[in-house]
């Protein structure tokens, strides 16, 4: 047995001593002699579906944060002991409340996401943690589960303020980067897209600027993401100009990234933000109908084939710009049919293209994208029943 073997035997028998190993044998995470069992790979993980969602988060603004706190982590020429010991200790409590930090919000978002009526239905564990150090985590989930774990790790880390400055204390904020695609895509290029997507997310957290009083931008989490369903992942700057952004800049279909959670002071409607775009998915998927025929027996059922066709035209607007972005609005205004809390939220005016700079940008896209997530791989669910219980049934004997 090779060295990383022992290590990886190591772990999988709860005998580590790092973070993740500790927080098992503290009973903060699941260990393997739990009903739900730690996945021996990415197949089993993934299910019968086969997709899987690599997320990448980690703090913003964490090193100015730092200095603003510490001041230089730096020995000065002629420091003296008690100077350079000061210093040191000021630094380790900064970093011990950070530490403190994410792990308790890491542990809250996995309990709230991965109740136990979640788990009931897989066999096997659906995420696994594969690195949690500092305020940097990966976490490897099933694509249905990315996106509310990083809604509630967001929530979790506004309940645990850090120093700033001085007497002041400041919760942390995250940029994260959400990679869906199949497991067979090799996991090195999965994780190396989700680090893209965490770094274009924080884009969009530099852009607010230093708020009033402070230094930093306000802390308000941020997310980018991207799907895929075939064999390669683009890297994200070429994906979003070949698939997102018409030849002369004016049409936009996507208004990635998103700030994961609505502004606290009331200010925003919280329309551009994740955690309403997926409170709207999840409500639009409760209301889908697989054609027009089952639409028209449920009067409060959404065809899906209306939906894509609309998504259809609004995609067109990428290489055939405005025909296509007055088509889709014409057809969205006319078969849409969307529920009327759904448009009020995310298309005021009855409109898919909210006008910016001269140019358009819709978020119908995004909103679709969340919404197909509970389709990915469905061919495969109807196996999901059979397989839970075969597994189930040869786990107990």
């Amino acid at each position: 047995m090779t060295r990383l073997e022992k290590k990886a035997d190591a772990f999988y028998k709860n005998e580590t001593t790092e973070i993740i190993g500790l927080l098992r044998k503290a009973g903060k995470l699941p260990s393997l002699d739990d009903e739900h069992r730690i996945p021996d790979d990415l197949s089993e993980l993934a299910g019968a579906d086969g997709y899987i969602a690599v997320i990448h988060a980690d703090g913003n603004g964490m090193g100015v944060r730092r200095k603003l706190y510490a001041g230089s982590s730096e020995s000065q020429e002629g420091e003296g002991l008690e100077k350079f010991i000061q210093r040191e200790a000021t630094n380790e409590e900064y970093f011990h409340a950070m530490r403190v930090a994410v792990r308790s919000a890491v542990v809250e978002a996995l309990k709230k996401t991965f109740r136990e009526d979640v788990l009931k239905t897989s066999y096997k564990l659906p995420y696994q943690l594969l690195m949690l150090g500092g305020d940097d985590l990966l976490l490897v989930t099933r694509p249905e589960h990315a996106f509310p774990f990083i809604i509630a790790y967001a929530k979790a880390l506004k309940e645990y303020p850090i120093p700033y400055r001085d007497n002041e204390t400041r919760p942390i904020s995250i940029g994260a980067g959400i990679a869906i695609a199949s497991h067979k895509l090799p996991f090195h290029r999965l994780y190396e897209l989700a680090e893209q997507l965490a770094g274009s997310a924080k884009k969009l957290y530099r852009a607010q600027g230093p708020d009033k009083g402070g230094e930093t931008p306000p802390e308000r989490s941020v997310v980018d993401w991207m799907v895929s369903t075939g064999s390669w992942l683009d890297d994200v700057e070429l994906a979003r100009k070949t698939h997102d952004l018409s030849a002369d800049g004016k049409y936009c279909i996507s208004a990635k990234p998103y700030f994961i959670l609505p502004r606290d002071d009331g200010e925003s409607t919280g329309s551009f933000c994740l955690d309403t775009l997926w409170k709207k998915a999840k409500q639009l998927v409760g209301v889908y109908a697989e054609d027009e025929a089952e639409a028209k027996d449920e009067r409060d059922k959404v065809a899906r084939s209306r939906m894509k066709h609309i998504l259809h035209d609004v995609q067109r607007t990428v290489s055939a710009g405005k025909d296509f972005k007055e088509k889709s609005d014409k057809l969205f205004n006319k078969e849409g049919g969307l529920p009327e809390e759904i448009v009020k939220d995310l298309f005021p005016d009855n409109s898919l293209w909210l006008e910016i700079d001269g140019g358009c940008l819709t978020q119908y896209r995004d909103f679709m994208e969340l919404v197909e997530i509970h389709y990915l791989g469905r061919k495969k669910k109807s196996q999901d029943a059979k397989e839970f219980e075969k597994e189930k049934t040869n786990g107990q004997q």
